[in-house]
């Protein structure tokens, strides 16, 4: 357990690759198209998610319920991130 615990803390982060926002948390990883992302929005929750922080941006989904279709994710600089996330996703609704 202490191990994996380790493995989360250090291995997790957030990369904004070519078409995907990647996202790794020890040994879980996740990809979403920038093409799929509805919504990005600053939230403070404790949702269980790609997040490790109470700090968060949401991700929300096209076509997507609810609960499959929402991420959160907690970069350490979030307001940057969130600008630069926000300028590769052009199917955001207004």
């Amino acid at each position: 357990i202490l191990i994996m615990m380790v493995w989360i803390l250090l291995g997790s982060y957030y990369e904004l690759r070519e078409e995907v926002l990647y996202m790794r948390i020890g040994p879980f990883f996740w990809r979403i198209r920038y093409e799929n992302i509805k919504s990005l929005e600053l939230k403070n929750n404790m949702l269980s998610s790609m997040a490790m922080s109470y700090h968060r941006i949401e991700i929300k989904e096209h076509n997507k319920s609810y609960l499959r279709g929402t991420t959160f994710i907690s970069p350490v600089n979030r307001e940057l991130f969130l600008d630069e996330l926000k300028r590769r996703c052009y199917n955001l609704e207004k």
